[in-house]
């Protein structure tokens, strides 16, 4: 019986010689779900200010910090707070499950584009990139991400974003959106 501790990954080989083999990876019991209140902390670090994720990190009580955060972003609505949080881990979760590699899905670069900006109108993908555009294709005001495939002897699926500067005045508007209470696309 092979035990990999919460939090690892562990790599099961022929011989210490080679880099193929198979990878387990092990980050929670209830992992791609975020079941607790402190894993709803962590994915918000995109939309907090360094302040705001240090008080959700340290508060006494998680649930109470988040649902506050939350309800201020929706200007006292419970409502829209409601909206915001089924979108915004309803994001975090469908990173876990289609972006996961070493990491958590959610921490990969594929994985915070998709929570911020939510799913590309298009995807172009070959062997070796990914190319995710947001709005009307071939117009000025699309949005482009390209990542680039990684090598890593653990994973196929590492992609890292290249990053430009014409991606800045997009994420933070964005996420100023999300800070708002304006992201209210419901799934």
């Amino acid at each position: 019986k092979i035990k990999i501790p919460e939090g690892s990954f562990g790599m099961i080989s022929s011989s210490v010689n080679t880099t193929e083999g198979v990878t387990l990876f092990n980050f929670n019991e209830t992992y791609p779900k975020l079941k607790s209140p402190l894993d709803m902390v962590a994915p918000m670090r995109y939309i907090c200010t360094n302040k705001e994720f240090g008080e959700l990190l340290n508060a006494e009580n998680h649930k109470k910090a988040v649902d506050t955060y939350w309800l201020r972003c929706a200007s006292g609505d419970a409502k829209t707070a409601k909206i915001l949080i089924q979108n915004y881990y309803h994001r975090v979760e469908e990173a876990n499950n289609y972006f996961t590699s070493y990491v958590e899905g959610w921490k990969t670069d594929r994985g915070m584009i998709n929570i911020i900006f939510g799913k590309p109108s298009v995807v172009y993908v070959n062997e070796t990139t990914q190319t995710w555009i947001y709005g009307e294709e071939n117009t000025q005001s699309a949005l482009q991400f390209q990542f680039q495939k990684v090598n890593n002897p653990f994973t196929e699926k590492d992609y890292r974003l290249i990053r430009s500067p014409l991606h800045k005045n997009p994420w933070y508007a964005m996420v100023e959106r999300w800070r708002k209470g304006r992201i209210t696309d419901e799934y």
